[in-house]
C-alpha cells in the first residue's frame, strides 16, 4: 500500500517532467513553430499570426496557394488533448506543398485555390499535454473558477500513486454505482439492478478534497476550452465553457478570422465531436422550428455523400459518436456561418479482430474499453495502469486503488501512424475541390422591343455536386449571397430589374434560375453587354452578348 505522504513527498522532490510518453514524436509549439518557418520557405506558403494566446504565444495560419477565388480552411485540434488533429492538419500542409513539386494536377489545384491552415488554435491548452502529471488538459491558459466558488483552482486532481498519470480511483463503497467487469476486473462497469447487481465502488478522478467540501478534483482552475466557447448553443455557467461565448483571444482570433475570409466555402476541423464517420441526420421538428439546431434536410444529402466519400478514403467506416455540439467550432461554423462544415476525429482506437484463441466477452458492456486493452496490448503501449491500492485520508478504512486507462493513448495514434493518417487526409481535402459548386450562364436570350429597348434574360446553372451555398446559409443569410450583374453603358436606363439581382441558393448537378432584365440603351448603336454570376465562395462566371437594338 502506497501512503499518501510518501506519495507527495516523492512528487514534490521530483522535477516536473515534460516528456509525455503518450505523446513521444508528438510538437510541442516550438517544434510547431519550427517546422511552420521551414515550410513558410516554398513560394506557394503564407505564414502569419492572427492573434495571441492568453499566455501570449502565436495562433499560427499557414495560407497554401495562390488562388483567388473560393477556399478550404483546414482546423487543427480544437479540444487540447487531442493533438493528433493539429499534427495531421500540419502534415496535410506539408503532403501539400510536396506533392506540388511533381504532381501536375495538385499544382494546377494550388494555382487556382487557397488552402487556410490553423494547424493548432488553441497553443496554451496544447502546451498542457506536455507537462507533468499527465492529465487532459480542459482548456486554455485562464485560470479559471470551475465550481463558481469565488477562488481559483483550489481543488485539483494530484498523483496519489506517484506514477506521473492522473488516472482514477475507485472506492470501495456499497451505495456507488459500479462493479467491476465479470469477465475482466481492470474494467469498470455500471451495475444493472435488473440483473440483481449491487454497485460496489465510486469511480473519482485521482486525488483529494482539497477544499473540503465533499467534492473532489471540482476546480483545477484549467481554464476554457475552445470548443465550447462559441456561440451556437453556448452554455454560460458550466465548468470550462467560459463566462460568456467567444470570450477567448483564441476564439475571439479565429472568429475574426472566419467573418473576414468571405471567400471560405468549406471547413473541415479536428475534434472528437466529428460528424464525418457519424454524419448529422436531419430532424424534421427540429427544422421547423424558429431557430434551428438539427442539419437541415437540404444540405444532409451532401454531407452523406461527402461523409462516404471520407470513410472510403480512411479505410474505416465507424468511430466514436460526438456526444454534445454545444459550443462547438464546427456547429458554429453551419448553424451561424453558413458554410459546408466537415469534422473530423482523424483517428481512433481500431477494432480487432478476434484471435482464434481469444474468446469474446459474453458480456457486452465496456466493449469499446475491451477492445482498447486488447489494442494496448498488441502495439505494446503502456496505456493502462494497473489498479493499486493507496492510503487515502478522505477514506479512512476504505479500500482504495488509483488505476484504470492513462490519458491521451486512446484519443491519439502512436506519432509512427501520423504520416499516414495524413496522407489519408490530404487526399480527401484534395478531392474536396471537385465537389464545390461550378456556376455557369448556360443560355443567355436577347428579345429588341423598339426605341431602345430590349429584354435581356440570362439563365444560371450549377453543374458542380454540392450546392451554391448550404441552406442553412440561406435560411441565416451570413453568406454573402449568390449575385448576377448585367453590365451595360453608361447612361442605360434600367426599366425593370435591377442592374445587380439576388439569384437564389442554386441546387448541385443542375439547379437553375432565369434572370431578366428591361433596359433601354442610350441610343441605336451595337453594344456589348456582359453578365457577371459571383459570390465569394463560387468562381465568377461571365458572359458576354451582343446587342443591335435598331435590328
Amino acid at each position: 500500500m502506497i501512503t499518501l505522504t510518501a506519495t507527495l513527498a516523492l512528487t514534490l522532490s521530483a522535477p516536473v517532467a515534460t516528456a509525455n510518453p503518450a505523446l513521444q514524436g508528438y510538437l510541442n509549439h516550438e517544434s510547431l513553430t519550427q517546422q511552420l518557418v521551414e515550410l513558410d520557405q516554398s513560394e506557394l506558403v503564407t505564414l502569419q499570426s492572427i492573434g495571441k494566446s492568453h499566455g501570449g504565444r502565436n495562433i499560427w495560419l499557414l495560407t497554401v496557394g495562390q488562388g483567388t477565388g473560393p477556399a478550404i480552411a483546414v482546423v487543427g485540434n480544437l479540444q487540447a488533448g487531442h493533438l493528433a488533429g493539429g499534427e495531421i492538419c500540419l502534415r496535410m500542409a506539408q503532403k501539400l506543398v510536396a506533392l506540388s513539386a511533381h504532381d501536375e494536377m495538385v499544382r494546377k489545384l494550388l494555382s487556382e485555390r487557397t488552402f487556410y491552415f490553423l494547424p493548432r488554435p488553441d497553443p496554451d491548452a496544447c502546451e498542457k499535454s506536455f507537462i507533468g502529471p499527465w492529465r487532459l488538459p480542459a482548456g486554455n491558459g485562464r485560470r479559471t473558477d470551475d465550481d463558481r466558488d469565488f477562488q481559483f483552482g483550489e481543488d485539483p486532481p494530484e498523483d496519489l500513486d506517484g506514477d506521473g498519470w492522473i488516472t482514477s480511483m475507485r472506492i470501495e463503497d456499497e451505495t456507488g454505482g459500479f462493479i467491476p467487469h465479470p469477465e475482466d476486473p481492470r474494467l469498470m462497469i455500471s451495475a444493472d439492478r435488473n440483473k440483481n447487481e449491487r454497485g460496489m465502488y465510486r469511480i473519482l478522478v485521482e486525488g483529494i478534497d482539497n477544499d473540503r467540501d465533499e467534492s473532489w478534483n471540482e476546480d483545477a482552475g484549467d481554464g476554457v476550452g475552445l470548443d465550447r466557447n462559441f456561440p451556437f448553443r453556448f452554455q454560460p455557467f458550466e465548468p470550462h465553457h467560459g463566462p460568456n461565448a467567444v470570450s477567448e483571444p483564441e476564439s475571439r482570433a479565429i472568429a475574426d478570422f472566419f467573418h473576414d475570409r468571405t471567400n471560405i466555402a468549406i471547413v473541415l476541423s479536428f475534434s472528437p465531436e466529428e460528424n464525418l464517420l457519424n454524419p448529422w441526420k436531419p430532424n424534421a421538428d427540429r427544422e421547423r422550428q424558429r431557430i434551428k439546431s438539427a442539419v437541415l434536410g437540404a444540405d444532409a444529402p451532401g454531407l452523406e455523400y461527402i461523409s462516404n466519400d471520407y470513410k472510403q478514403k480512411l479505410g474505416s467506416t465507424e468511430g466514436p459518436a460526438g456526444t454534445d455540439n454545444r459550443g462547438t467550432f464546427a456547429s458554429w461554423i453551419y448553424f451561424h456561418l453558413g458554410k459546408w462544415s466537415l469534422s473530423a476525429r482523424g483517428w481512433s482506437v481500431p477494432k480487432l479482430e478476434l484471435l482464434p484463441d481469444e474468446k469474446a466477452a459474453s458480456d457486452k458492456r465496456g466493449a469499446d474499453e475491451w477492445n482498447a486493452l486488447r489494442w494496448l496490448a498488441k502495439q505494446e503501449r503502456d496505456g493502462f495502469a494497473p489498479w493499486k491500492r493507496i492510503d487515502h485520508p478522505d477514506f479512512p478504512n476504505r479500500k482504495v486503488e488509483v488505476g484504470g486507462f492513462r490519458p491521451f493513448y486512446l484519443l491519439n495514434p502512436p506519432a509512427n501512424q501520423l504520416d499516414g493518417i495524413a496522407e489519408k487526409h490530404a487526399q480527401f481535402l484534395i478531392g474536396l475541390p471537385a465537389l464545390m459548386a461550378r456556376l455557369a450562364i448556360a443560355e443567355t436570350r436577347v428579345e429588341v422591343l423598339g426605341g431602345n429597348v430590349v429584354r435581356v434574360t440570362a439563365k444560371s446553372v450549377n453543374r458542380g455536386f454540392l450546392a451554391a451555398m448550404p441552406e442553412m446559409g440561406q435560411v441565416n443569410g451570413q453568406p454573402i449571397q449568390l449575385q448576377i450583374e448585367l453590365h451595360a453603358p453608361e447612361q442605360t436606363v434600367f426599366l425593370r430589374g435591377s442592374k445587380r439581382q439576388r439569384v437564389p441558393r442554386l441546387t448541385g448537378n443542375g439547379g437553375s434560375h432565369e434572370t431578366s432584365w428591361l433596359i433601354r440603351l442610350p441610343n441605336a448603336e451595337p453594344v456589348k453587354l456582359s453578365i457577371d454570376l459571383a459570390a465569394p465562395t463560387v468562381d465568377t462566371s461571365r458572359a458576354e452578348i451582343e446587342i443591335k437594338p435598331s435590328s
